[in-house]
C-alpha cells in the first residue's frame, strides 16, 4: 500500500480528507504537525488529539516562524526554523512517503521542501481567498495546487479549483442528540469562536447570556482561554437557567454536525471553515469577523454570508451588549428568511482523493 504523509496548520480541511482516506483505505497515513499551537502554549492542538485518536502515526515538528511581535517566544521560534528543516528531512528519510499532502501554514513549508529534495510529489491545498506566504512558496514546486476559491487564482495561477473540504460528520447529522444537551432543549443558539476560541468576542457574549438563556439553549464553544470564565458565569444563572447554557472548550465533529442541522442560528467568527460549514448546512449566521485576520480574510468570508442573505455581519468595533442582543434577536425573528437550502460540497474531498490517486 502506498504511503501518504499529511502536514499543515489548517487541520479542519485536512480532517475532512483524512475521514475519507480512512474509509477508502488506499493509503497508509502519517501526519506531521504541531503539538502546541504557539510557543509557550500548554494546550494541545485539535490535530494532535484527533490524529492520535484515529491511530495515525504522528510526528511533532519543531518548526519555527517569523512573527511580528518581538518576545522571548518569537526568538525561540526563529531559532527553530533551521531545526524544523533538519527534522523534516529526517522524517521524510525515515518514512519514505510516496506522496505528500500539505494544508499550508508554517509547519508545512519545511516538510514540503524536504519532500521536494527527495523528489516526492507534493499536493498542497489553500483554504483562503488570499493565499499565505507558505503556499505561495510551496506552489512553485508542488505537483498540484488545490484552491478553494476562484479568487485565489490571481495569486496561484496554476491552481486547480476543488473547493473547501468539509467533514462528512458535519454534512451528515447523527441521529443521537449530543449527551451534553438537556432533555428538553429550547431554540438552540450555537456560539463559536473557531478552534482557538475568541476571547474579545466572548467578553461581550458573556454579557448577553443571562438574558438569552431564558428563551434559548446556548451551546458555547469557548476555546481553552475563556472556558473558566464561562463556567463561572454558568454558576450564576441559577437552577432554572444553568442547564441551558452549555460552555465547551471544543466540540467533536459529529456533534457540531448535529448542532448545525438543529440550531436556530450560529453566532461567531467567520473563518473559512466555519463559513463553509454554515453555508453547506444553510443555517442562519451572525458573523463577527476577527479584525486582525490576515488580509481581513474573515470580513471577506462574512460578506459572502450577507450577499447570499443567510445572515448578518457585525464588526468587532460595533460589538456591544445592546448591538449584539439586537442582532441575535433579528436573526431569531427572521430565521425562516435567513435559512437556506443545504449545498452539495462533498466533491471537494473526492477531487483531492482523485488527485492523490493519480499521482502514485
Amino acid at each position: 500500500m502506498k504511503k501518504l504523509l499529511i502536514t499543515g496548520g489548517h487541520f479542519t480541511p485536512a480532517h475532512a480528507v483524512i475521514e475519507a482516506l480512512m474509509k477508502e483505505k488506499k493509503f497508509d497515513l502519517v501526519f506531521v504537525g504541531r503539538k502546541f499551537a504557539y510557543e509557550g502554549d500548554k494546550q494541545e492542538t485539535a490535530e494532535y488529539t484527533v490524529v492520535n485518536e484515529m491511530g495515525i502515526p504522528w510526528y511533532t515538528l519543531q518548526a519555527g516562524r517569523v512573527t511580528k511581535k518581538i518576545s522571548m517566544y518569537s526568538i525561540i521560534s526563529l531559532v527553530k526554523i533551521p531545526l524544523g528543516c533538519i527534522q523534516a528531512l529526517g522524517i521524510i528519510w525515515k518514512e519514505k512517503p510516496d506522496i505528500i499532502l500539505s494544508f499550508g501554514g508554517y509547519i508545512a513549508l519545511p516538510v514540503a521542501m524536504a519532500g521536494w529534495i527527495f523528489h516526492i510529489p507534493i499536493v498542497t491545498h489553500e483554504q483562503t481567498r488570499n493565499p499565505g506566504l507558505t503556499n505561495r512558496i510551496i506552489a512553485k514546486f508542488a505537483a498540484v495546487v488545490c484552491i478553494s476559491w476562484k479568487e485565489a487564482i490571481d495569486t496561484l495561477p496554476k491552481g486547480k479549483i476543488v473547493g473547501l473540504p468539509i467533514r462528512r460528520s458535519i454534512l451528515t447529522a447523527k441521529k443521537e442528540i449530543p449527551n451534553f444537551l438537556p432533555k428538553k432543549s429550547k431554540s438552540i443558539l450555537y456560539i463559536t469562536g473557531g478552534s482557538a476560541g475568541a476571547i474579545t468576542m466572548n467578553d461581550v457574549v458573556f454579557e448577553v447570556i443571562p438574558e438569552l438563556v431564558k428563551s434559548n439553549t446556548i451551546i458555547h464553544q469557548t476555546g481553552e482561554h475563556s472556558f473558566a470564565q464561562a463556567m463561572r458565569l454558568k454558576q450564576t444563572l441559577g437552577k432554572e437557567w444553568e442547564d441551558h447554557y452549555i460552555p465547551l472548550k471544543q466540540i467533536e465533529g459529529s456533534d457540531v454536525g448535529w448542532i448545525l442541522h438543529h440550531a436556530t442560528a450560529v453566532i461567531g467568527r467567520s473563518g473559512a471553515n466555519t463559513v463553509a460549514e454554515v453555508m453547506a448546512i444553510g443555517v442562519p449566521m451572525l458573523a463577527i469577523p476577527l479584525p486582525w485576520a490576515r488580509h481581513d480574510e474573515q470580513t471577506v468570508n462574512a460578506n459572502v454570508i450577507v450577499k447570499t442573505k443567510q445572515g448578518l455581519l457585525m464588526s468587532q468595533e460595533s460589538l456591544s451588549k445592546q448591538s449584539l442582543t439586537e442582532a441575535i434577536e433579528n436573526i431569531i425573528e427572521h430565521e425562516k428568511d435567513y435559512r437556506k437550502q443545504p449545498t452539495n460540497t462533498v466533491s471537494a474531498v473526492q477531487m483531492i482523493l482523485d488527485i492523490l490517486t493519480s499521482l502514485v
